[in-house]
């Protein structure tokens, strides 16, 4: 094995670790939770979203649909 082929491994060695690290990385932070919503006003909101939600046509086929 000549000289260029053995950098060429390493190279490539160092380029998937470098790859899986970053990986890992984002699926890491992925993982973290968060913080907790508290605002009263923007909780209202979020829970009139959901209500109006589940007030749809496609959400009554939805659970129609679901295996329960």
């Amino acid at each position: 094995m000549t000289a260029l082929e053995q950098m060429l491994i390493v190279v490539h060695q160092s380029l998937l670790l470098i790859v899986l690290t970053l990986m890992l990385h984002k699926f890491d932070t992925a993982l973290q939770q968060k913080p907790m919503e508290i605002d009263p006003h923007r909780l209202c909101q979020r829970q009139k979203q959901i209500d109006y939600g589940k007030n749809t046509l496609g959400y009554e086929r939805y659970l129609e649909i679901l295996p329960r």
